[in-house]
């Protein structure tokens, strides 16, 4: 019972915070807020639950440039 309550608790939380810092990771999250009735990895596993997780931009970076070179 105590766990469903800690979850609602979290959920409104991190939804305010999700508001003001729409980049900021799960894990910086969890050592902002310092909980102490969960761990880390379920702090995580539960914003992944709950689509509290960002989705992380690729880059595609193109590092070579071979326009105008000449090959034989």
């Amino acid at each position: 019972m105590k766990q469903n309550e800690t979850f609602g608790y979290l959920s409104k939380l991190i939804a305010e915070i999700r508001i003001d810092h729409p980049t900021l990771s799960c894990r910086a999250m969890y050592y902002k807020i310092k909980q102490t009735d969960i761990g880390r990895d379920r702090f995580e596993q539960f914003c992944y639950e709950y689509g509290f997780m960002i989705k992380n931009k690729t880059k595609h970076i193109r590092t070579t440039n071979s326009f105008g070179v000449i090959r034989f």
